[in-house]
């Protein structure tokens, strides 16, 4: 389908139709391009520096010193954000062995709802922490929601009197937290280049891993000192998480620039250098406006169903386990309670390890997608481990290598980060997947039901059964994205059709995937 963005202006630019379920070719017009070309405010805030910086030239060596300089000041910080929120998240399921059960008197599947409120709230939260992080700067904004957050990991110790106190802190933070993805992926795409922006999701997304040893090691040691303290140890856990957090957020707030045009670790070239770079992706650093027709493309998108639908499938399995994995420990296979939280180790090693194995196995192969779906399909065997076995040592091991899950969400999330062009367009399918998340990690816990406890046979099954379909709907999503490259290349070979020249600088005209007919979806 062809779509003329202004009627009012003879165009200029007619391409040949493609089917709009998969693709489509938008059809510009003159005004728009010399819109888009003299306006900034209407381009990408990158256009600027992208017009002072034309014609700069600079050295590999300059540019692998830049590079060095961004992993060390941006994604650095962004592991140690991540690392910080996992640990924080999943404190409800050590907490969960260490008293929080007994002390609130909870009953039935009480529990499982402290997990699917942490959710709930993320959920309400999100399209308004979206726009936000879109409307204002993005690191001001992100460290706001960072500081909350805290505040709010404090206060679980605070309204951990009852279980609706506990229920109201949780669904609070779970909507401080809401923030924290969208803005690391708005990041990552400011100032990486596309082939390089899959690595550094799966480094802050492999600080997970980190954030669940320790945040049990902390747990374990508090639990066995908690004798000699006079607060409860799973208090205590969520006070000292909470400070450490509030102590980040004020970091985020002095250390990140907005852009890298206000970079201060970066020189006046390197700042023209980061953007010369990253003209590569075909988008720039972002438009503060909402551009209603990019909303409307987003539910145009066929990819955009496929992540909501994998969102929601693929995290029914990590709900379950964030919550339950230490009680499962503890009460399927047997454990104590000092042992259990040193045995939910092993998950957070293998969750680090293996991303740091799909980084290499991307390196070397190239296809980040095919090496997701292998990934993926460990975690699937995994899965399978856990819920079929009588032999509780073959269903720890499935346990263990159920962390694999994360694969698939970074893998679809390079995939929105690089495959999905338009500042709000992007933010809008970032949007729809991260809801889709909270949907299947709000029903996961709800999958542990008591009747169920304590082998909890019926839950490790509805967890195969999603990896499962979630490892087809990659496939899916690879061979879309084929299908799609296919068609523009032939388009493009095509002499009968009329092939239109973009104006200079338009990598950074916030044009979206659908309008910029020389993008190939990164597979």
């Amino acid at each position: 389908m062809v779509r003329q963005i202004s009627s009012k202006s003879e165009s200029v630019v007619k391409v040949a139709e493609l089917d709009h379920h998969v693709g489509e070719v938008i059809e510009l017009s003159s005004s728009d391009l010399e819109r888009n070309d003299g306006d900034i405010s209407n381009g990408d805030l990158a256009l600027k520096l992208a017009k002072e910086g034309k014609g700069i030239t600079y050295t590999e060596e300059e540019e692998s010193s830049l590079v060095r300089k961004l992993d060390l000041n941006v994604t650095l910080l962004l592991c140690v954000v991540y690392g910080t929120q996992f640990m924080d998240k999943v404190t409800i399921s050590f907490t969960g062995i260490m008293g929080l059960r007994d002390d609130l008197e909870l009953k039935g599947n009480q529990f499982s709802w402290l997990t699917t409120a942490f959710y709930l709230g993320w959920l309400s939260f999100e399209f308004l922490s979206v726009r936000l992080l879109q409307r204002f700067p993005l690191m001001k904004t992100m460290s706001a929601f960072v500081f909350v957050w805290g505040s709010v990991q404090i206060l679980n110790a605070a309204a951990a009197f009852n279980f609706g106190g506990m229920l109201t802190a949780r669904f609070f933070l779970g909507a401080m937290e809401s923030a924290i993805s969208p803005a690391a992926v708005m990041l990552t795409a400011q100032y990486y280049k596309k082939d390089e922006q899959f690595q550094r999701n799966t480094f802050w997304w492999s600080s997970n891993g980190v954030g669940n040893i320790l945040g049990a090691a902390l747990a374990y040691g508090l639990a066995k000192h908690e004798e000699s303290m006079t607060i409860k140890a799973w208090k205590l856990l969520f006070l000292v998480t909470g400070i450490f957090t509030l102590l980040l957020s004020v970091i985020l707030f002095f250390h990140l620039p907005d852009t890298p045009n206000e970079a201060w670790f970066l020189t006046e070239k390197e700042r023209k250098i980061s953007v010369e770079r990253i003209r590569v992706n075909q988008q720039g650093f972002g438009n503060p406006k909402f551009k209603r027709y990019q909303a409307i493309e987003a539910f145009k998108d066929i990819r955009t169903y496929l992540y909501i639908t994998h969102g929601i499938i693929s995290t029914v399995p990590n709900g379950a386990l964030t919550s339950f994995g230490s009680i499962l420990i503890k009460d399927s296979f047997g454990y104590s309670e000092l042992q259990a939280l040193l045995l939910s180790m092993p998950n957070g090693a293998c969750q680090f390890l293996s991303s740091f194995f799909l980084f290499y196995a991307i390196k070397y192969f190239g296809n980040r997608t095919l090496c997701g779906i292998a990934g993926y399909s460990v975690a699937f065997i995994a899965c399978c481990l856990l819920a079929f076995p009588e032999n509780k040592t073959a269903q720890f091991v499935g346990y263990v290598f159920s962390a694999v899950v994360h694969i698939g969400w970074v893998t679809v999330i390079s995939m929105i980060t690089t495959n999905t062009l338009g500042y709000t367009k992007k933010g809008v399918v970032m949007g729809l997947y991260l809801v889709s998340y909270c949907v299947g990690n709000m029903i996961g816990p709800q999958t542990f039901q008591e009747k169920w406890a304590p082998d909890y046979r019926q839950s490790k099954v509805i967890m195969a059964a999603c990896s499962a379909a979630s490892l087809f709907l990659m496939v899916i999503m690879y061979l879309v994205n084929i299908k799609e490259n296919k068609r523009r290349d032939n388009l493009s070979s095509d002499h009968t059709t009329h092939q239109p020249e973009l104006p200079e600088n338009y990598e950074f005209m916030d044009l979206t995937d659908f309008e910029n007919f020389k993008f190939r979806y990164v597979v």
